[in-house]
């Protein structure tokens, strides 16, 4: 798989989603569309770390209504005695991103049973409707599970989307969000990764993971929400 490029990978993507998924699929160049979600999926080149050890695979993921542009990730995967890391990554991708823009078009479908979704308001009152994906975690070594259960219960990027909800009037947009903790033991800090519609905010957000027993615990949470205005 590492001789695959964007469109190689695109390929995948198609398939994967048609043949698992049941979604009907329409790749063109790097690009896949979900036709009967309005929805479409850019690949870019993947980046492959040292000896293939892990690869970084830039997925972006739009609904065609909207006039923003894609949502962009960078999905990492890992090579281990179970997956090459392209199929890695696009397995966690799949299944901890994708999910969430597709609940907002078919919540019935399987990839949209673990997504939360909640009818509130922002800081004027205004109907907003949160989409927040399953919480993805890389254990190098000590998660238990008491930090399994914070982090599911409540992942970093919940608490990002009730702040953005709380402190004042959204766009009349849809915004995305992403979150990233991580934790080295011995290190004073913790890492701290917040982007919100492809921007990074890490500064503001900087607590957002403060609540996690990670112990002894050597890894990485990661989640992604949609916060939309409410029709």
């Amino acid at each position: 798989m590492e001789e695959l490029d964007a469109c190689g990978i695109a390929e995948v993507v198609a398939a994967m989603l048609s043949e698992s998924h049941g979604l009907r699929t329409e790749r063109t160049d790097a690009v896949v569309a979900l036709s009967d979600l309005d929805l479409e999926i850019a690949v870019e080149e993947p980046e492959h770390g040292p000896g293939g050890a892990y690869v970084r695979l830039p997925l972006g993921v739009r609904y065609t209504a909207w006039e923003e542009g894609y949502a962009w990730d960078q999905a990492v995967g890992v090579r281990s005695a179970d997956a090459h890391p392209l199929a890695d990554a696009l397995m966690s991708w799949v299944h901890n991103v994708l999910p969430v823009f597709i609940a907002i078009q078919q919540p019935d479908h399987p990839l949209a049973e673990a997504v939360f979704h909640q009818l509130g308001a922002d800081g004027e009152g205004r109907p907003t409707e949160l989409f927040a994906g399953p919480v993805a975690w890389r254990d190098f070594g000590g998660i238990d599970d008491e930090f399994v259960r914070a982090a599911s219960e409540r992942p970093p990027t919940l608490v990002v989307a009730e702040r953005l909800m709380s402190d004042g009037q959204l766009p009349d947009r849809p915004v995305w969000l992403y979150s990233l903790c991580g934790h080295v033991p011995g290190q004073d800090e913790d890492t701290v990764e917040v982007t919100l519609n492809n921007n990074d905010v890490s500064g503001h957000f900087v607590d957002v993971g403060r609540h996690l027993p990670w112990g002894v615990g050597h890894g990485t949470v990661k989640s992604w929400a949609l916060l939309v205005p409410a029709v």
